[in-house]
């Protein structure tokens, strides 16, 4: 991606509207982590203590 679009991404913050979707914020406490690696998206679940 060119530069100034990945400045902008990193500017915003594209999960605020995460936090007012209750069925998003119950989905999101089974994650780990959300990552890029090698171009893929990659989600980690919460391991099950």
């Amino acid at each position: 991606m060119p530069e100034e679009i990945t400045k902008e991404i990193r500017e915003e913050n594209i999960a605020e509207a995460i936090y007012d979707n209750p069925d998003a914020m119950r989905l999101l406490k089974h994650i780990e982590s959300i990552t890029v690696e090698n171009g893929r998206l990659v989600i980690m679940p919460k391991s099950e203590e």
